[in-house]
């Protein structure tokens, strides 16, 4: 009698449907990084302006989650995370757009790759890319439930071939306008997840040419969350804005201006001014808020000002150096800060403004 039940308990255990997580949780579970493609190898441990993000993700109140955030933060691992999270919890045919041929065999290669085969509950899921076998490819992998294409922006027909469930699209303001002469490529894409009622689609990318940008247009559409930080001496939550934020003494020799970078808090009441340490220790205690309305679609925007381990100096060093280059400027400014390029001519500039 003992073992019957012990047999059925087995058998129960077996069947029972996997544990509700969210993505941060299954990361934090499952997620190994690999020397292959993080700096740091080892169980994935998320960051304070990670979870949000990747949680959003498995929220069922959201269809879009729009990411518009500085290069080397959250943008990359969310949407590996997301994919990880979809093979071994919720499967469902996927779509994974890139910018180019190139961008898909480097993504397939050095990162989803390592990811398959180093996360224990993602090894043997997705079977290893065989030259002869149509069932998993450079750009083609199938796993239990589900399937994974991955695709260059410019390839109509890749993008409206199959119906999916999930798509993910990176480096959106890359894409070209139409994908051959058949429209909008993230149209297109999003078109084959009209059968689906759980359908999900996340949009990734640092802001380029204001007025120009997709990512700019996604994140308008949005309930725009901007990420604070408070002021570890008065508690006053802002946004770090480099203009406005980061100060530096001028009246020094140019190779020493950026070893005097300090954050000094926007409250006019306090001013108090943060070092690296106390500024990496304020973005733990950071949070979201939400600037409009909520329609389905999560909108993050993060600095370079809230990557815990980034150094001021490091950031004014590069603006220092950039600054009388309006190429090398706009992107330091679009992939650093987050900030969209205005391009000369459309504006004033902010000291003007500020003058008058």
């Amino acid at each position: 009698m003992n073992d019957g039940r012990q047999l059925f308990r087995e058998t129960a255990a077996l069947l029972a449907p996997p544990p509700k997580l969210t993505v941060s949780e299954w990361a934090e579970r499952n997620r190994v990084l690999s020397r292959k493609s993080s700096a740091r190898a080892g169980r994935w441990k998320t960051r304070p302006y990670q979870r949000e993000p990747m949680d959003a993700f498995t929220d069922p109140t959201v269809h879009t989650v729009v990411l518009m955030v500085c290069i080397q933060s959250l943008k990359s691992e969310c949407l590996l995370n997301c994919l990880g999270y979809v093979i071994d919890q919720d499967p469902g045919p996927t779509l994974f757009v890139h910018f180019r041929d190139t961008d898909c065999q480097r993504f397939s290669k050095i990162r989803l790759s390592p990811m398959l085969t180093e996360t224990p509950c993602l090894a043997g899921k997705v079977a290893q890319v065989k030259s002869r076998s149509s069932d998993n490819t450079i750009d083609y992998k199938e796993f239990p439930g589900g399937h994974l294409s991955v695709v260059a922006s410019g390839s109509p027909g890749n993008l409206a071939a199959l119906p999916i469930r999930y798509l993910f699209c990176d480096e959106i303001d890359k894409y070209p306008v139409s994908a051959g002469s058949a429209g909008d490529p993230i149209a297109l894409a999003q078109g084959r997840q009209e059968e689906f009622w759980n359908r999900k689609t996340v949009l990734a990318c640092s802001p380029s040419v204001q007025n120009e940008s997709r990512i700019e247009q996604a994140w308008l559409e949005s309930d725009q969350r901007v990420y604070e930080i408070p002021c570890l001496i008065c508690g006053h939550f802002q946004e770090p804005n480099f203009r406005k934020h980061v100060k530096w003494d001028t009246s020094l020799p140019r190779h020493e201006e950026p070893k005097s970078a300090r954050f000094v808090c926007g409250n006019p009441d306090c001013n108090a001014e943060l070092g690296d340490v106390d500024r990496w220790a304020a973005i733990k205690r950071g949070r979201y808020r939400a600037t409009a309305p909520f329609n389905g679609v999560a909108g993050f925007r993060m600095s370079g000002l809230c990557r815990r381990g980034t150094r001021l100096s490091d950031l004014v060093d590069q603006f220092l150096a950039k600054k009388d280059n309006p190429e090398a400027l706009k992107q330091f400014i679009n992939e650093q800060l987050a900030e969209l390029w205005v391009e000369p001519g459309e504006t004033l500039e902010w000291e003007r403004l500020v003058e008058r």
